[in-house]
């Protein structure tokens, strides 16, 4: 079970196309990506909380955890950003990436 709380400000909430920078701290993520940063929407109120089973992929300025996967799994990822209402590089590197992953299993 992933544990959530409640950020407390607008910032991830919002309208714009692009709302944020998101800074990619994992291998697993930056390897799909092939970047460090990449600007992603935000329709989030709530964050997790971080947990010893799941490892955090990237964070927000702001500290709030914005996407997570499970290690030791085929390809368990979670993104707090709506890359299918985006049309750029990287939101197509992601459904590519599952969709491959999907073939191979």
């Amino acid at each position: 079970m992933i544990k959530l709380f409640l950020i407390g400000n607008d910032k991830h909430n919002s309208l714009d196309k692009y709302s944020h920078c998101i800074n990619i701290t994992s291998n697993f993520l930056s390897d799909i990506l092939e970047s460090n940063c990449i600007m992603v929407n935000s329709r989030h109120k709530f964050t997790v909380v971080k947990e010893d089973y799941f490892v955090v992929d990237a964070y927000s300025d702001d500290g709030v955890i914005e996407a997570i996967h499970l290690p030791n799994k085929k390809f368990i990822l979670g993104v707090q950003w709506h890359p299918e209402n985006l049309d750029d590089e990287f939101s197509q590197k992601l459904f590519s990436t599952f969709i491959e992953q999907c073939k191979n299993s």
